[in-house]
């Protein structure tokens, strides 16, 4: 099956995407294990791949010796037509197994709008979308992730959801699904008795409220010990370490604030440990510190002297993915500064302080005037606002927005200003899950009016769609009817729902009036006596506490956070479970062996190496990434650029083209210091993807700066092929030689004609490929075209084989110039 495909991948949209061969797989039987887990981000790879939740389901299920766990993502909307015009069902990146010969199909809920994506995959994957449809033979679907506290709509497609954080449900629920595996019994039996366990909810057979699961090891975790290196770029190309999970803030608008109590925290030495980990199995040079709060963490300023100690020498980076503006100071900012001065982030939410207090965060603009004004005076020139309308209790806030926009303005006339506003969406277990959700009108007509009024100014303006923020109210707080209606926009087409260019909301309209699915159900107040489609899931935080919240926000009264007053009726904590802050410790400097090396000379450095296999479908600009990683893995003291941004000084030979594979590639790189060649082979072959080969490697002498590409004059190709085209491949040989063959390249302005025979040339006829000479000129047609255009439909692979220039009249092999 999958020969076929890598035989099309090329002509798709980043085909990386579908080929898995990530540097890190555990090296485990996928087969045959005796549990088979598929796990499931609902979007695209690069984004699904940022995810640190399915990192870590990822590593604690291929840990365990019986269950082997794989991969799969959305594919984008021309693999899709694809796989549905030649009857290919979707397949796992570790094994390209299709998805439906799995035990297990877990799905990550992160956004509601990635609803319709799941219904894909599962019809993709000829698997039957309605659970009570669905046969004895196919894979149970079990969902979980933040959207999983209400999951009335996804009910009807889901066989079972695990509830709250899965570190330590995991492995009792895969031990016994293997035991009534093996005991024989039928797929509803086994989904009955693992809706048994703490933590999992059946919509068909739960009857009892379901409690979220608390991970209680989180504060002494070190994080996975397998992480993948992506071949091509994703979202978020950075090691994540998580410093806190939970939030010890309570602001009333924010669901995750609720469903990740209690906040915990990790100690320095353990979070840098993490790093160090990670650092080493992916060699990159970005780490985000991540939490929910990251300014909360108790002992932030330590850890970011202890992380500059550590890596500024070896340029690693480090972000604070959120940081509210009470957690800023000039000591914090002096430390961010020494990272990189992209830009500070204030999540204001809410323009008046009556309003911030009104949703418990509030946001002092004298604090923000004096954060600002220490910035701007050491380098930073972009501000970003975030904001939010349609917040209960709050009167006036697009008047009360301008205003908080126009006193920033005020405070430095150099700052650029970003500002992001959103629609609140009041979700489920939340102080606001009874108000109501302002209109759509009513969005369309705030967000257009803030926006009018900063044209032609120096904020600059960024709306989240008021329309996917009116479906995600639908769906966050909807029952199974809602979820019913959501099969019909898929039906309709309804695809990668949470992007801008693909969102189509005609498509809901349409879906939610056949199905009766109005505005006044759904969005409008409800009372607090109503009965809640969410009411079988228990997030640990009681009713009442969540009413005595509401009263706070309406009388505009400030919680204290969990740091500063712990609320005994938020009834999260017990024995068990409780919030806990970092200790101070002692922390040692991670010392770096250094490779010994011969002198303290600068030293450039040729190698030669292959891209195969996979490989072949990354891109230029991923393999140059590829190269700074494995140098980062090597510790070799590698040349940098010197500037804002320093990289790796290096140069390619030429761009290989996708598709395309090789086995004479060159790279020139540098070394501050001089060390022996074959221990720098050595210790780049210890890192390197067994498709991307180094072959050999010299030392140049020679000072003068080289132009790679500009040096190639003649490149040697293979064009192999199966032996039982060679009768076909013989006659194309025998035609070229006789009759020309033309070209023609399209230009944005012109087209250009040609001849294939002046610049290709046929050099020798083998069994299984053609050995053939291209010579280098302007304006020639790309190596794709030509295999297109002489080959037709001959199932050709391309490998270059060698480089030439021309040196005195004479071909010389390009790495030995």
């Amino acid at each position: 099956m999958f020969e076929i495909i890598e035989e099309n991948l090329v002509n798709f949209e980043k085909p990386a995407r579908y080929t898995g061969n990530e540097i890190g797989i555990p090296p485990k039987d996928f087969k045959d294990s005796d549990v088979r887990f598929l796990l499931c981000y609902p979007d695209v790879y690069e984004v699904g791949m940022s995810n640190y939740g399915l990192k870590i389901l990822y590593d604690r299920l291929n840990k365990l010796d019986f269950v082997s766990c794989e991969r799969v993502f959305s594919v984008w909307l021309d693999f899709e037509k694809f796989l549905r015009e030649k009857q290919i069902k979707l397949f796992s990146l570790e094994s390209k197994t299709p998805i439906d010969q799995f035990d297990f199909v877990g799905f990550s809920l992160q956004y509601e709008l990635l609803f319709t994506n799941i219904l894909n995959i599962m019809e993709l994957g000829g698997i039957e979308v309605f659970r009570e449809k669905r046969g004895e033979n196919t894979p149970i679907i079990i969902a979980g992730g933040p959207c999983s506290v209400n999951p009335a709509p996804f009910a009807p497609f889901i066989d079972l959801f695990l509830i709250g954080e899965g570190e330590d449900v995991l492995e009792n629920f895969v031990t016994q699904y293997s035991t009534y595996k093996k005991q024989k019994l039928s797929k509803d039996e086994i989904i009955k008795k693992l809706s048994q366990i703490e933590g999992i909810y059946s919509p068909k057979h739960s009857k009892n409220v379901v409690k979220r699961q608390i991970y209680k090891g989180f504060s002494t975790d070190k994080g996975p010990d397998t992480l993948l290196s992506p071949l091509i770029d994703i979202v978020q190309n950075k090691l994540v370490v998580e410093i806190m999970r939970g939030c010890p803030n309570k602001c009333r608008f924010c669901q995750a604030g609720y469903i990740y109590k209690p906040y915990r925290e990790k100690n320095v030495d353990n979070i840098l440990d993490t790093v160090e980990k990670g650092l080493c199995m992916l060699g990159i040079n970005e780490v985000t510190l991540s939490s929910l709060s990251s300014g909360d963490y108790s002992n932030v300023l330590q850890l970011t002297d202890e992380f500059i100690k550590n890596y500024e020498d070896r340029y690693v980076s480090f972000s604070f993915p959120s940081l509210k503006v009470e957690s800023f100071d000039s000591q914090l900012l002096d430390r961010l500064a020494t990272v990189r001065k992209s830009g500070l982030t204030f999540a204001v939410e809410a323009g008046s302080i009556e309003g911030q207090m009104s949703i418990n965060k509030p946001v002092l603009l004298t604090k923000v005037r004096e954060i600002i004004e220490y910035a701007s005076h050491n380098g930073w020139r972009l501000i970003k606002l975030y904001f939010m309308v349609g917040l209960p209790d709050i009167q006036n806030e697009k008047e009360q927005i301008i205003s908080f926009i126009d006193s920033v303005l005020k405070i430095n006339r150099q700052l650029n200003i970003n500002v992001n506003i959103a629609t609140f969406v009041p979700k489920s277990h939340t102080p606001y899950q009874y108000d109501t959700q302002i209109s759509l009108e009513q969005s369309q007509e705030i967000l257009g009016e803030i926006e009018a009024r900063y044209k032609r100014t120096r904020v600059k303006i960024k709306k989240h769609n008021p329309l996917m923020s009116y479906i995600e109210g639908f769906i966050s707080r909807g029952d199974e009817s809602v979820g019913l209606a959501i099969y019909d926009v898929f039906k309709n087409g309804g695809r990668f729902d949470g992007w801008d260019d693909q969102f189509n909301y005609s498509l809901y309209r349409d879906a939610f009036e056949k199905n009766s699915i109005t505005y006044e159900k759904y969005l409008q107040k409800k009372d607090f006596n109503e009965k809640l489609a969410w009411d079988n899931i228990n997030v640990g935080i009681s009713k009442e506490y969540l009413l005595k919240e509401k009263v706070n926000s309406q009388k505009q009264i400030i919680t204290k956070s969990c740091k500063e007053d712990c609320e005994a009726d938020c009834d999260i904590c017990s024995g068990e479970i409780k919030k806990n802050d970092s200790q101070k410790v002692e922390v040692t400097k991670k010392n770096v062996i250094d490779i010994e090396y011969l002198s303290e000379k600068q030293t450039r450095y040729f190698i030669e190496f292959s891209k195969k296999g996979l490989a072949k479908f990354i891109g230029h600009i991923d393999l140059i990434k590829y190269f700074e990683r494995l140098f980062n893995l090597s510790r070799l003291k590698i040349a940098f650029t010197e500037g804002f941004n320093p990289h790796a000084k290096m140069q390619f030979s030429s761009p290989l083209s996708l598709g395309v594979e090789s086995s004479c590639e060159i790279l020139e790189f540098f070394t501050k210091v001089e060390y022996d060649k074959e221990l720098v082979m050595s210790t780049l072959k210890k890192y390197e993807h067994r498709d991307i080969c180094i072959n050999k490697i010299r030392v140049l002498e020679r000072i003068g700066k080289i132009s790679l590409i500009n040096k190639i004059n003649l490149t040697q190709y293979y064009a192999k092929f199966n032996k039982m085209y060679y009768n076909e491949v013989e006659e194309i040989f025998n035609q070229y030689k006789i009759k020309p063959v033309t070209y023609e390249i399209k230009g944005n302005n012109d087209v250009i004609n040609g001849v294939y025979n002046d610049f290709v040339e046929f050099i020798e006829l083998k069994p299984t490929y053609l050995v053939l000479n291209i010579k280098n000129m302007a304006k020639m047609p790309k190596i794709l075209q030509i295999k297109k255009d002489i080959f037709k439909d001959v199932k050709i692979v391309f490998e270059k084989v060698k480089m030439f220039t021309i040196e005195d009249g004479k071909l010389i092999d390009l790495f030995e110039i």
